[in-house]
């Protein structure tokens, strides 16, 4: 009897173990799959918080920097292919072996008359800011990332509408010659700024803001990449 009891109970035992296995893959599973892992959408992506400055045409606020914005695009052109960019390099000096590199796909220029007055703001901020060349700490490629990055958010200060950020790239390039108070440093590597403007490209140095055109650049046969 005893015997009997325990082949009951073991039968029971395995049917059990056996219905809970079908039932989950007929059912449990699929609510699991269908119901709890959904499929990846980019709409469902968590979206960064959106701070209003109430105060947004005094100062502009970067950590510990302040000071005014920068000044006001007179227009932006239309957007361009990074082979127009390219191409327009070329023909402005930039020597073939030199590599490019486009993060992008098209891009917009400034005019020449903007390139002007930023590079007055530009001064003013370093001034305000004491910011000086600091080796192995804020040296010429953290000024030369810097002004990109100011000179890319002041578009969207004022054209919020554009859909090609502007031409503003790094530059690296071999100093042969020295340029806005850099010396002259053969087999010494160096970063500034190059910007696509109205009235071709130009090179700013980015530790004073002296700029001349790529066509007159003396390091201009120096450079080894520019970057956008």
């Amino acid at each position: 009897m005893v015997f009997l009891q325990q082949r009951i109970i073991m039968i029971f035992t395995a049917s059990f173990i056996l219905s809970s296995a079908i039932f989950y893959q007929l059912h449990w599973k699929n609510y699991v799959v269908s119901n709890l892992f959904k499929r990846y959408c980019a709409s469902d992506e968590a979206k960064p918080i959106i701070i209003r400055d109430l105060n947004v045409d005094n100062e502009l606020n970067i950590g510990n920097l302040r000071t005014s914005f920068q000044p006001k695009h007179g227009f932006i052109a239309d957007s361009y292919d990074i082979d127009k960019a390219e191409n327009s390099l070329r023909l402005f000096g930039l020597p073939s072996t030199a590599t490019t590199l486009f993060r992008d796909e098209t891009y917009s220029f400034v005019t020449l008359e903007y390139l002007d007055r930023y590079s007055k703001w530009w001064i003013e901020f370093l001034d305000k800011n004491n910011l000086k060349f600091q080796e192995n700490y804020f040296d010429c490629d953290n000024f030369s990332d810097l002004f990109m990055v100011l000179f890319s958010l002041s578009s969207r200060r004022y054209e919020s509408s554009l859909k090609s950020q502007i031409a503003c790239g790094t530059l690296i390039v071999e100093t042969l010659e020295p340029f806005a108070g850099i010396p002259a440093q053969p087999n010494g590597w160096h970063s500034l700024n190059i910007i696509w403007t109205d009235a071709g490209w130009f090179v700013i140095e980015p530790q004073n803001g002296v700029y001349i055109s790529l066509t007159s650049y003396p390091n201009k046969k120096g450079i080894k990449a520019v970057i956008f």
